[in-house]
């Protein structure tokens, strides 16, 4: 059943970081397809050819000469496509209706005897002229009331609509026509509103007046003389209401021609053409056919680009893998979170690079010191190799295959990298890159005299180089702080941080637990200097020691390094075996609710559970034994910490050490032999007992962490030298370091000084 369990954990988490790495790897090739082509580079105007470039194919591409004549057709297709603009201009329309509704009033007014037929006479003489005869006007008045009204009903609803839908000048119509124009735009600067509408469509004046008398037909059709007088009245109503508004039109078609962009003359390039020579400064006309080469590849070469991209990808996979594989060895605790910080580095550096490939700057700006030093020091330095290596190469790869790119980021990445290692201080990764900034520059110069090129322009790209390492450890130290709490990952340098004994937890421990101050200040050294001696984390090991037993602060007493009276020494005769063992297995629980207060990492955290494991309360586990009856049986599980073992080396070793240190400080008359007897017995009972099965220790550490903690141990309970009495016969009161009490050293007898001046 464990073993099923085991391998569908396995199986879950190769799946999660297949798709993890084939995530990173598609965005990364995604990323890569963006922008500018490969050939072109970050080949700027102005710069240097670093080598020769030739027409892959033939192709041709638009010059900075300007076709006049294309330019031309297209301004004069553009200004053709404008419609001309008419006005709706109404005025004359409605000013003629006016009239005609005010005659109309006058001759009603007549027929109910409320106007003279003298008044009417003359209103009509002012409209109308002689066109109106005096028999028309006669017709009218003698027509009755309701006749009159519905004439002028159908004169506003239906003759005067017409002047509405726009008429427009028969010849002006005809034009338009000849010229082919079969839309028009007709503007209401009333209504601010614009319609298009059909030429064909339009009506004229004169077509409108020939409908007129059989329209009126169609409403009188019994009386001819009132028909003739209504289409005279009609006529006056029809006028041309449709104005062209040629300024409008005219600005309309230049705003058109102005938005029409200018034709380059396009020049022909014959496959193997010479583009741009070595050393040869990079004209713009050079940038053109680059470009244009560039679109063509993609275009022309889509299934090879794919395929290209596929295997990328496969690569780029691979090598994810076998950088997984590394931390997988280094780091135990929660591996998917080093996955998940290796993936945003370098899919954060892959999109940097191609943000510089874009940009003006040169391709030696692309800051690969600045994922291997963050590597180094948030995952370890093989893995930082690896990433370096896959950096460089992706670095080359975006700035155009450039295989001089990708040696110089290389040397300066691994450069980085190594002086970085064990960093402990901020000054130390301005280090690392100053000597990525040195490595950097001395490669490009080193290009640039084996290319011949002008010592002016490889020493300039020289120092963009050096400019990158050196911004590249500013970058750092400005962003290890945020992928340390983004990652919840704790590095050497804050680590150093957290060695500072003036930390709350610590002073608070010196006052109310100063024996388990005294106890943790020890068991640090002892795990610094057998971490180191394994190749461990030392700095982590010593820092996670001086928290491991901070669970003890409350309940002091109750531990034997902080009794100091007989009283205190007797506190656990007045509890119970299973109470003290309560207590004491307590301290663990109390020390992660501590640690979750203070907020304490996570790796530090971890000493606290760890550095007792699972194992066993022996004392109080004998006096249990010592006062349960033999007819019963006594779980020894309830008197076992509740662990988990040691995950890591660090976690192991403090341990060893803490049991180690506790034993010695009660052993009586520590002898060199006693110590390391008792040493190896502590080392082997833990092994014994099952406490390293869960971490990566070998026997060969196991033998090294012994002999780190001998030379500790045998140096601090090493005997003191019995000074002789002075010249007086008091005897003398030294330190080891041979001080008396008031800070003086020893006066020896004169005779002795003599036989031993040394």
């Amino acid at each position: 059943m464990f073993t099923k369990k085991g391998n569908l954990v396995k199986l879950r988490r190769r799946v999660l970081l297949g798709l993890m790495a084939l995530g990173v790897g598609l965005s990364a090739v995604l990323v890569l397809s963006l922008g500018e082509a490969s050939l072109r580079g970050s080949l700027q105007e102005g710069d240097i050819a670093l080598r020769s470039i030739y027409a892959p194919f033939n192709f041709s591409y638009a010059s900075e000469k300007i076709d006049a004549a294309a330019t031309d057709r297209l301004r004069a297709r553009a200004a053709n496509g404008i419609l001309p603009v008419y006005e709706m201009n109404l005025k004359q329309a409605n000013l003629e209706m006016e009239k005609l509704q005010a005659f109309l009033e006058v001759i009603v007014g007549v027929q109910k005897g409320e106007k003279s037929k003298e008044e009417a006479v003359l209103v009509a003489q002012d409209l109308f002229g002689e066109e109106l005869r005096a028999e028309m006007l006669d017709k009218l008045l003698d027509s009755n009331p309701e006749r009159i009204e519905k004439l002028a009903r159908i004169l506003d609803s239906t003759v005067f609509s017409l002047n509405l839908s726009g008429l427009m000048a028969l010849s002006e119509r005809d034009r338009l026509l000849e010229n082919r124009v079969s839309q028009i735009m007709i503007r209401d600067d009333e209504e601010l509103v614009e319609q298009a509408k059909d030429v064909s469509l339009l009506l004229s004046p004169e077509e409108v007046l020939a409908r007129i008398p059989a329209f009126l037909l169609d409403e009188f059709p019994e009386d001819r003389r009132f028909r003739e007088t209504a289409v005279i009245l009609a006529n006056r109503l029809v006028v041309q209401t449709l104005v062209p508004r040629e300024d409008i039109t005219g600005e309309r078609k230049q705003a058109a021609m102005d938005a029409v962009e200018p034709v380059y003359q396009r020049v022909e390039v014959r496959r193997g053409q010479l583009v741009v020579s070595r050393g040869r400064r990079i004209a713009r006309d050079h940038i053109m056919q680059l470009d244009e080469i560039a679109r063509l590849q993609v275009r022309s070469n889509r299934a090879l680009h794919a395929t290209g991209m596929i295997i990328l990808v496969s690569l780029f996979v691979i090598l994810f893998f076998l950088c997984v594989d590394l931390i997988r060895r280094t780091k135990r605790e929660t591996p998917i979170k080093y996955y998940s910080l290796l993936g945003t580095i370098i899919l954060l550096s892959v999109v940097l690079y191609k943000g510089i490939v874009l940009s003006p700057l040169p391709s030696y700006c692309m800051p690969v010191a600045l994922a291997s030093i963050l590597v180094v020091l948030l995952v370890n330095t093989e893995v930082a190799i690896v990433v370096t290596v896959i950096l460089s190469l992706l670095a080359g790869l975006i700035s155009g295959m450039n295989l001089n790119v990708a040696l110089v980021t290389f040397l300066g990445g691994v450069f980085a990298a190594y002086f970085a290692r064990n960093a402990r201080r901020r000054a130390q990764i301005l280090q690392a890159g100053f000597a990525a900034a040195v490595v950097q520059f001395l490669c490009i110069v080193a290009i640039g005299l084996i290319n011949e090129l002008s010592v002016s322009v490889f020493v300039q790209e020289g120092f963009w180089g050096f400019g990158n390492g050196m911004v590249s450890a500013i970058l750092v130290t400005g962003l290890l702080p945020l992928f340390e709490w983004g990652f919840k990952i704790i590095t050497n340098i804050s680590l150093i941080e957290w060695s500072d004994l003036n930390h709350p937890l610590m002073k608070e421990m010196a006052v109310k637990a100063p024996g388990t101050y005294h106890h943790s200040m020890t068991v640090g050294n002892l795990c610094e200097a057998a971490t180191e001696a394994i190749g461990g984390n030392a700095l982590l090991a010593r820092v996670g020691a001086y928290f491991h037993d901070i669970g003890k602060i409350d309940k002091a007493e109750y531990f034997t390094e902080n009794q100091v009276n007989l009283e205190d020494k007797e506190i656990h005769e007045k509890l119970t075996p299973a109470m003290s063992r309560l207590i004491i297995i307590n301290h663990v629980k109390n020390g992660l609710e501590c640690a979750r207060k203070h907020n304490l990492p996570q790796a530090i955290a971890d000493f606290i559970p760890g550095h007792h494991g699972t194992s066993l309360v022996f004392y109080f586990y004998v006096r249990a034994l010592e006062k349960t009856p033999q007819d019963e049986e006594l779980e020894e599980e309830s008197f076992r910490y509740p662990g988990p073992k040691p995950q890591t080396r660090e976690t192991a070793v403090s341990l060893l050490a803490d049991s180690v240190e506790a034993a010695c400080r009660s052993m009586e008359n520590p002898t060199p032999e006693r110590i390391k007897e008792l040493v190896r017995k502590i080392i082997n009972n833990k092994f014994i007992d099952g406490q390293l099965d869960e971490c990566e220790l070998t026997l060969r550490d196991l033998e090294r962490i012994a002999d780190a903690f001998l030379r500790i141990l045998v140096g601090m309970h090493h005997s003191r030298v019995k000074y002789p009495p002075d010249d007086r016969g008091r005897p003398v009161e030294g330190s080891k370091e041979g001080p008396n009490a008031e800070g003086q050293s020893p006066v020896l007898p004169k005779k002795q000084a003599k036989k031993n001046p040394s």
